[in-house]
C-alpha cells in the first residue's frame, strides 16, 4: 500500500512538473512572439522613414538641378572625372 501512495506522490508530483514547464515554455513563446512583434514594427517605421528621407532628398536634388543646370553638370562631369581616376588605378 506504502508503494501505490509513494506512486501516486510521484505521478502528481510528476504531472506538476510538467504542467509548469508547460507554463514557462507558453510563456516564453509569448514573450517571443512579442519582442518580434516590436522589431517588425521599428523595422517597419525605420523603413518608412528612410523612403521619407530620400523622397525629400531626391525633391531637393531635382529642385537644385532645375534652378542650377550649369552649376550640376559641372558637378556631374566632376564627379564622374573623379570616379574615373580612382577606378583606372
Amino acid at each position: 500500500m506504502e508503494t501505490t501512495t509513494r506512486d501516486r506522490s510521484n505521478h502528481q508530483y510528476a504531472h506538476k512538473e510538467k504542467t509548469d514547464l508547460g507554463n514557462d515554455l507558453n510563456k516564453v513563446k509569448e514573450s517571443i512572439s512579442n519582442t518580434a512583434s516590436h522589431i517588425s514594427d521599428k523595422a517597419t517605421d525605420i523603413f518608412k522613414n528612410a523612403q521619407e528621407k530620400t523622397a525629400d532628398i531626391q525633391e531637393h536634388v531635382v529642385k537644385y538641378v532645375k534652378e542650377n543646370p550649369i552649376k550640376s553638370l559641372g558637378y556631374s562631369l566632376l564627379a564622374g572625372f573623379i570616379a574615373a581616376l580612382l577606378l583606372r588605378k
